[in-house]
């Protein structure tokens, strides 16, 4: 007996909550132990800001508390958004707060994942759930994991709104937010005007017109960060380089697994070899499957590149969106999800017996 949309959306929905009070509790009972080491520079940041001292400020001492060195790079300097926020809530609230970040991350992969059949929501949650458990006991104060709900929303606002119409200003809007946040998630905007430059049919300036002016956005804002930056930056001191780990078998496992175990690496690489093959796919008829794949495989290369495991936080969910769309049968795939409903409901009508006259 197949399920109606109704029943598997409250599934996925309440496996949401589920998962995202359930991640949030592991954190607040893990506390600060373990804590990543970057972890640690974002509280004592945020800390230090509560005692009355600049964002800026905060983080070269921050910095210097760990690394007993000065930052010599403008790399090791956060945007400041999410520190300005945060620093008006007590430490002890922080654990809970990242719950709502949660909840809304698979919240969004669910919608993401739901246009494409009511299944592949519940799969995507149940997916996305997994990595953000791996996440909740060392990786909570990150702006990679705070940036990540505005550029998922960016991801659902480059569909149609219900009444058909395009919504770029809100998916330019939203991927700057988050790359306000978070840098790296600034290949949100650069995969938007691509993809707009790229379709053939007339227009094209005026599809890349939005595009453009987010991208001038955040480049004038990023100038602004670099020069506050500067002040606080030293001629010697100490950075993190790039490709500081050794890229053995181990760590690209690591880099790829929601948690240290075979089953987490398994899950990782179906999550990466899905989530792909899945936006391939649906790239045709969907644009946020463009950009998310593309974006992600980017930043996976980055995560590679640079030896960043915890810059999985930027490319996992949104690829988890689309991890359902190769186990889909194909006329669930080929039909969206309004037109699979009409059809439903011609099917049940004309299966009812008829009333004699």
């Amino acid at each position: 007996m197949r399920r109606e949309p109704g029943v598997l959306d409250a599934a996925a929905v309440g496996l949401a909550f589920f998962l995202a009070l359930t991640a949030t509790l592991v954190g607040v009972r893990a506390g600060w132990h373990p804590a990543d080491a970057d972890e640690i520079v974002y509280r004592d940041t945020l800390v230090l800001m509560r005692h009355g001292m600049g964002v800026y400020q905060a983080q070269r001492q921050a910095l210097i508390i760990k690394e007993h060195e000065p930052p010599t790079s403008v790399r090791a300097i956060r945007p400041p958004t999410e520190y300005l926020v945060l620093r008006w809530f007590p430490p002890s609230s922080w654990r809970w707060l990242v719950g709502l970040v949660y909840l809304a991350d698979l919240l969004l992969v669910w919608r993401l994942a739901r246009a494409h059949a009511p299944p592949a929501g519940l799969i995507a949650v149940a997916v996305a759930g997994i990595w953000v458990l791996g996440f909740a006991p060392y990786l909570f104060l990150h702006a990679e994991v705070w940036g990540l709900p505005f550029f998922l929303g960016g991801l659902l606002a480059l569909r149609p709104s219900p009444t058909g119409a395009a919504r770029p200003w809100a998916a330019v809007g939203l991927f700057l937010a988050a790359a306000c946040i978070r840098e790296l998630f600034a290949v949100g905007l650069v995969g938007g005007l691509v993809v707009a430059v790229a379709q053939p049919s007339p227009g094209r300036a005026a599809r890349a017109r939005p595009w453009l002016a987010g991208l001038v956005a955040g480049g004038v804002l990023y100038l602004v960060h670099v020069a506050l930056s500067l002040q606080v930056l030293s001629a010697h001191g100490y950075n993190a380089r790039f490709g500081n780990e050794h890229r053995t078998l181990a760590f690209l496992l690591r880099l790829v697994a929601p948690m240290s175990s075979g089953g987490g690496e398994l899950l990782g690489i179906a999550t990466v070899v899905l989530g792909v093959a899945g936006g391939l796919r649906a790239a045709r008829k969907d644009p946020a499957a463009t950009i998310a794949v593309g974006a992600s495989v980017f930043l996976l290369a980055a995560s590679v590149w640079a030896t960043r495991a915890y810059w999985s936080a930027c490319w996992a969910l949104p690829l988890a969106a689309f991890v359902p769309v190769p186990l889909l049968r194909s006329e669930d795939r080929d039909k969206p999800a309004a037109a699979r409903a009409t059809a439903r409901a011609v099917t049940v009508a004309a299966a009812a017996p008829r009333q004699p006259a």
